[in-house]
């Protein structure tokens, strides 16, 4: 028994230290503190369409974040308006965007946040002639660009992010700061514009049932990091071309 008992000591010690790091590093991510300086130059982002594009080693990416509010079949995907639009299509398992903070104005710089079902809909969220790529695509990309711990800076526009943590956009991927929506885990609503931008991708993350990949970027370093994402979140979309 005393055996037992020490081994559930330990394990119990080493949950609660793993929460620790979990919740300093969420406090870090949600630092809603400083606002973001508005970009000199919006980025253009046309609904329903992909005008603006740029060849990245052996791939054509999206230049701008996706902001079409349609299927491919011409079906309309359902704009969460409010809080409890969005907690009623997430607990429904059904497609749904977002502007950030519910604004119309950031489209122009932000595009849609779109949650997971919306990503995942066999409509086909990207235009046709284009993909959401798959995380393999990302590190593609990000490996074409020098590695993880560089490429973001490659990735990053030259205005908008905060503390100076703008990037040079010598990609011409022009990865702008433009936040996410919460699922309710450990944020309700919108954070981090300024300070991070987090692009869904086509693949699950299997070791947890209800995520799927993201790739983010900060703006503290150049790092772009592969993160589980939850369902529920309002994220970005770049695109491929197929």
């Amino acid at each position: 028994k005393l055996i037992f008992k020490e081994k559930m000591m330990t394990i119990i010690t080493r949950l609660i230290a793993s929460a620790c790091v979990a919740f300093f590093f969420y406090s870090c991510l949600y630092d809603n503190s400083q606002k973001s300086p508005p970009p000199s130059k919006p980025i253009d982002s046309t609904n329903n369409s992909l005008n603006n594009n740029v060849t990245i080693g052996i791939q054509i990416w999206s230049s701008q974040n996706l902001n079409v509010n349609k299927f491919c079949n011409g079906d309309l995907i359902q704009e969460a308006k409010t809080q409890e639009d969005w907690n009623y299509a997430n607990e429904n398992k059904m497609p749904a965007w977002c502007y950030y903070m519910n604004d119309t104005s950031n489209r122009f710089l932000c595009g849609k946040l779109y949650n997971w079902y919306a990503v995942n809909d066999p409509r086909g969220l990207a235009p046709k002639g284009w993909h959401i790529p798959s995380i393999s695509e990302w590190k593609i990309l990000v490996d074409f660009l020098g590695g993880d711990d560089i490429a973001g800076r490659k990735m990053k526009t030259r205005e908008g992010w905060i503390n100076n943590g703008s990037g040079s956009n010598e990609s011409g991927f022009s990865g702008f700061p433009s936040g996410f929506r919460g699922d309710g885990g450990f944020s309700h609503y919108f954070n981090n514009i300024g300070q991070t931008c987090i692009w869904w991708s086509s693949s699950e993350y299997l070791p947890l049932k209800g995520y799927a990949y993201s790739s983010t970027i900060y703006y503290q370093h150049d790092t772009v990091y592969y993160l589980p994402s939850g369902f529920g979140e309002g994220l970005s979309v770049r695109c491929v071309k197929d």
